[in-house]
């Protein structure tokens, strides 16, 4: 049988590794993370320096660095990059030490595996130096947390901590003519970075129900951020837009300019009708988006 063919498979089925010859070189950086638990009493030696085999954190550091030099050596199908920049930070938290590495390059594909390998060869690192005192230590939550540069552009892969609501704008969603579909999507969107969505509403096209709703939370939920959907087209009942400015503080022009911009290469006829603003009130950042599932 023959098998799909994947970027990482030929037409026979046999591994390959990627081209990327054809793609350009651009700026490109890549952020992991991963976490080292030990007991309270290793944790009081690491922090006092107490350790039988010495400084323990700078050296995992080095170790993190070094092999995120050494990535295609151990992962077989990785290509081999000129690294710019490799920092290995570790810091302590209450039951181990958190590790965050991050890797930048100029090149035609992305350091997501060099910061991978880079935290988790420092974590592999720590552990030998602490296991003489603690052989109960587990090293863990090993997970790509950002990644910039390249044809997907950026994204914040784990914003765990963070909270959202979501505001469906729609008369006949409020009515129970039709279900709410868009609201469900941007959930599910959210909650696979590690936000936490606080609320989620349907309310009617009506500008000051809108206007009530987004002060509310601003003022007593305090979110990190708020998405409204629906209501940014040219309908006299789509007033996102009208109900957003008269909430915000301060303008975020540059959001909505990067989502028409991205909506451009699917729907050129129609992208830039978008009305949609963004901007921050308080410590909240809110964003229009558009009504349909598939814009969400």
């Amino acid at each position: 049988m023959k098998l799909p063919t994947f970027n990482h498979i030929d037409d026979e089925g046999h591994l390959k590794m990627v081209n990327v010859s054809l793609k350009p070189e651009t700026l490109r950086s890549a952020k992991a993370s991963c976490f080292v638990q030990m007991s309270l009493q290793t944790l009081k030696a690491l922090k006092e320096n107490n350790l039988p085999k010495g400084e323990a954190l700078v050296l995992a550091q080095v170790a993190g660095i070094q092999a995120a030099k050494q990535t295609p050596h151990l992962i077989p199908l990785c290509h081999g990059l000129n690294a710019k920049e490799i920092t290995v930070d570790l810091s302590y938290a209450d039951r181990g030490v958190r590790i965050v590495s991050r890797v930048e390059v100029v090149a035609a594909t992305g350091p997501e595996m060099e910061a991978l390998v880079a935290a988790s060869v420092a974590a592999l690192a720590l552990y030998d130096m602490c296991k003489a005192i603690d052989k109960s230590m587990v090293i863990g939550d090993l997970k790509l947390i950002e990644k910039s540069g390249g044809k997907s552009g950026s994204c914040l892969v784990d914003l765990t901590g963070n909270q959202a609501v979501v505001l469906t704008l729609s008369d006949r969603a409020f009515q129970g003519i039709y279900s709410d579909l868009s609201g469900p999507e941007a959930r599910a969107a959210l909650s696979e970075t590690g936000i936490k969505i606080v609320q989620q509403e349907v309310v009617p096209d009506d500008l000051e129900t809108i206007v009530d709703r987004l002060v509310y939370f601003c003022e007593v939920i305090k979110p990190d951020l708020i998405l409204t959907l629906g209501g940014t087209g040219m309908s006299p009942r789509d007033v996102a837009p009208e109900a957003a400015l008269r909430v915000i503080e301060r303008k975020a022009p540059g959001i909505t300019e990067m989502l028409r911009q991205q909506s451009f290469a699917k729907h050129p006829t129609s992208s830039f009708l978008s009305r949609a603003v963004a901007g921050i009130r308080g410590k909240t950042l809110i964003v229009n988006l558009p009504g349909k599932p598939s814009a969400v």
